[in-house]
């Protein structure tokens, strides 16, 4: 396969990676305030589940796709997480 064949594959995994980790980022957000919340657990409870089926779907495909897909979506849940990270400590 060429690089010219390869960028875009790898870019596309990466765009699918930095999406799934800020859908995976905002769940544990929305756990977070569901455990906050009196008899609110079972919500909290739920999207944990929901987001760990939502990582396992993704690097499932990426990595039935080969190393470089599943390398890629990594790379983009690493960059969702750092954006999260630096937005917390910011506000």
């Amino acid at each position: 396969m060429t690089a010219a064949a390869i960028l875009p594959q790898a870019l596309a995994w990466l765009a699918a990676g930095a999406a799934m980790g800020a859908a995976f980022l905002y769940l544990v957000a929305r756990s977070v305030a569901a455990i906050r919340r009196p008899g609110a657990r079972g919500a909290a409870a739920g999207f944990l589940v929901l987001r760990m089926a939502l990582a396992v779907a993704v690097f499932t495909l990426a990595a039935r796709q080969g190393a470089l897909p599943l390398v890629s979506a990594l790379a983009g849940f690493l960059v969702a997480r750092t954006v999260a990270i630096r937005r917390m400590r910011e506000g």
